[in-house]
């Protein structure tokens, strides 16, 4: 009988650090291979890690893997070393486990696994510190990046500003220690919109400026047109619509060669705002067409949704209520579709303006009533001061 040399354990730990199906098999080779001659209790020891493995090996794992603390405690008895390699197939596993079944989760369980995911991903850090696997601490902090990035873009959505702008500063320093140029331009791209949506117009501009020198370095081109359209809603939010107006066409001119539809579609609703906050209506009406046209030509209904919401508000503008609030029924129509409760809260609150225009008073009142009722239960404290 022998004893199992700590090559093997640098082996597994090599496969955490970079998996590859054809490693995998034959770490799984070897464990069934210790299991018939290893000395006892290695043999037991090498034959509970068999299961594992194959659930690396397929890289979804559909149970939580807490069985692998008994095994990595019999082995503290042991060899600490092996002891701690296990614990890293642990925490390893209990990530794989939390990202396989992340997608089927609602907003704030994903926040909750993502937060637990992390803790995980310290730990194994911790371990692979310990062990001085510089490979796997790379590996490591790179996941960790990641999912800091995937929390902080959750909770901008969720409206938790402070929280997700912490977690995306966290997200760059790993990225910046890692020397991850993409991931340091990515990061600086969200945190200049979760930025702008703090108010902080000037901090906002600076990280688009970043993501966009990071993205030019690259030479990522959807990254650029991205970094200008983020940055000519910046423009616009400050009243600079010269600024913002260039921003978006040098953004649409990207899109445009690159055939990004979606992208073309967003930015010629960006460009029709502009154009409204110019007084150039009659221009405005038109790019708010030509997003609405090929917002249909995709599908994106929620999208076309949010461009009848901006036509109906530079058709307002001209002085047209009565198409105004046709393009609002639209929009509404559609969030009702999709069960979107901000969107619907919106649509009433922009029919409940034009009905006021209109001179239809009570129906304007009611109209913003349930717009109000409605920002109320989504905890849209900005939507209920606009009502």
């Amino acid at each position: 009988m022998q004893e199992i040399e700590w090559s093997f354990f640098r082996e597994i730990l090599n496969c955490i650090a970079k998996p590859n199906k054809s490693s995998l098999i034959n770490i799984q080779n070897k464990l069934i291979r210790y299991s018939k001659n290893a000395a006892m209790p290695e043999n037991k020891i090498m034959a509970s890690l068999i299961p594992a493995m194959r659930m690396m090996i397929r890289g979804r794992v559909k149970v939580s893997p807490e069985n692998i603390i008994k095994i990595a405690q019999e082995y503290e008895q042991i060899d600490r070393r092996k002891a701690l390699v296990v614990l890293a197939i642990y925490h390893h596993l209990s990530w794989l486990f939390l990202m396989t079944s992340h997608t089927k989760l609602k907003s704030d369980e994903k926040i909750v696994s993502l937060k637990k995911s992390i803790q995980h991903l310290n730990e194994e850090l911790k371990i692979a510190e310990e062990l001085n696997h510089k490979q796997l601490q790379n590996s490591i902090k790179g996941r960790l990046g990641k999912i800091y990035r995937s929390l902080g873009i959750i909770l901008r959505k969720e409206n938790r500003l402070t929280e997700a702008l912490e977690a995306l500063e966290k997200s760059l320093t790993i990225h910046k220690c890692t020397h991850d140029v993409l991931g340091i331009a990515r990061d600086y791209a969200i945190m200049g919109v979760i930025l702008k949506n703090m108010g902080r117009l000037d901090e906002a501009l600076e990280s688009c400026r970043k993501a966009l020198e990071y993205h030019e370095k690259l030479k990522d081109r959807l990254g650029i047109a991205k970094d200008y359209a983020n940055m000519g809603i910046i423009y616009r939010h400050k009243g600079d619509f010269n600024k913002a107006f260039q921003s978006h066409m040098k953004a649409i001119k990207i899109r445009e060669e690159l055939g990004d539809k979606l992208g073309m579609a967003r930015d010629y609703a960006s460009i029709s705002m502009v154009l409204a906050r110019m007084g150039k209506l009659n221009e405005a009406l038109e790019k708010s067409y030509e997003a609405i046209k090929i917002r249909e030509e995709l599908g994106d209904k929620l999208g076309m949704a949010r461009d009848y919401e901006t036509l109906g508000i530079i058709l307002r503008n001209m002085g047209r209520l009565g198409e105004a609030l046709e393009s609002y029924e639209k929009a509404f129509k559609i969030y009702e579709e999709h069960e979107d409760g901000s969107g619907i809260a919106r649509s009433y609150a922009g029919i409940g303006v034009l009905l006021k225009n209109m001179g239809k008073l009570d129906k304007a009142l009611e109209s913003h009533m349930k717009a109000l009722k409605l920002h109320r239960e989504l905890g849209d404290k900005l939507g209920m001061a606009r009502d």
